[in-house]
């Protein structure tokens, strides 16, 4: 690894450590080298460290240096955003414009955030209805979703759904994958909220599932459309082996097992595992189930029976 990469993580574990002094006294190694991100990060640091004005001074000492590094720019608009000084952060996106290049999308994404948090609604769903970019697009569909619900239009979260989704990007790594669960659960919650259609609902919370497991949103809505709640509620963890159904179109994992791991609020282990196969796919054998590890302890009375964590699917190798 390169000194400069090690540098550079050691400075963010410091900063999501909550050493921010430190962590900014160590991006200046990173500054020494000539790397971007010692400003980028420094600056962070010493954002969360509540030294604003120097913060905001590390950032245009960058952009001085690397009048081309779009990264920076978009950092001290982010950063005059954070401090609610709107105007200033819009005149930096105009400026960064004729730095943006293939990260324009970015650049339209940060514009549309400082729109919607002025209360410029329908100038921000324009911006992001306007990215076409490929590499943009899963996260702009995401952002215009998240402003709409935000302000309570599910009507036009179905209506997108209903004009658009099937023509959807595929997702093709594991944050595209996050965010096109993300928005299926958007639109899983508009079914149920707004159509009262739990059937639909359900349908659309499985595909997200399919893409992320864990999405927490989807876990959420999966659990709120059938609250169930126990006098004496359990939280169990549990550890379990699997095993997929014997069928052609499952490829190489037809009939194999896979290991994973759950934690499930129930009234009972029989409870739990119900719940646990009421979740999964349908290319399991939901018969095949045998726990590994079980722990358990109280739960709090106010949270509803389902799944709060499940992890992924381990296959195994015979």
């Amino acid at each position: 690894m390169a000194a400069h990469q090690e540098i550079l993580e050691e400075v963010i574990t410091l900063i999501e450590s909550g050493s921010f002094q430190d962590a900014a006294k160590r991006a200046e190694a990173l500054q020494v080298l000539g790397v971007p991100d010692g400003w980028h990060l420094k600056s962070v640091a010493l954002l969360h460290a509540g030294d604003e004005q120097e913060s905001v001074a590390v950032l245009k000492d960058g952009i001085a240096t690397f009048p081309d590094n779009i990264g920076l720019r978009l950092e001290l608009g982010n950063t005059y955003m954070q401090l609610e000084q709107f105007e200033v952060a819009d005149q930096v996106f105009e400026e960064a414009n004729a730095y943006a290049g293939d990260q324009r999308g970015e650049l339209d994404m940060m514009q549309a955030r400082s729109e919607f948090i002025q209360g410029k609604v329908d100038e921000a769903l324009n911006r992001l209805q306007g990215i076409t970019d490929p590499k943009y697009v899963i996260e702009a569909i995401d952002l215009q979703l998240e402003f709409l619900e935000a302000v309570g239009r599910l009507d036009l979260i179905l209506e997108i759904a209903e004009a658009d989704m099937e023509h959807f990007p595929i997702p093709e790594n594991d944050e595209e994958f996050q965010l096109m669960a993300g928005i299926l659960a958007r639109i899983a919650n508009a079914h149920w909220e707004e159509k009262d259609d739990p059937r639909g609902a359900r349908q659309l919370l499985r595909l997200a599932f399919h893409y992320y497991r864990n999405h927490q949103d989807a876990l959420w809505l999966w659990r709120e459309m059938e609250p169930e709640f126990s006098q004496q509620p359990v939280a169990f963890s549990i550890r379990m082996n699997g095993r997929f159904q014997e069928r052609e179109d499952l490829g190489d994992v037809s009939g194999k097992a896979y290991n994973t791991y759950y934690q499930v609020i129930a009234s009972n282990q029989e409870q739990a595992v119900s719940l646990i196969s009421a979740f999964e796919i349908d290319a399991v054998d939901k018969e095949a189930f045998e726990i590994l590890d079980l722990e358990q302890e109280p739960a709090d009375s106010d949270e509803s029976n389902g799944l709060y964590w499940v992890g992924d699917m381990v296959v195994l190798e015979d």
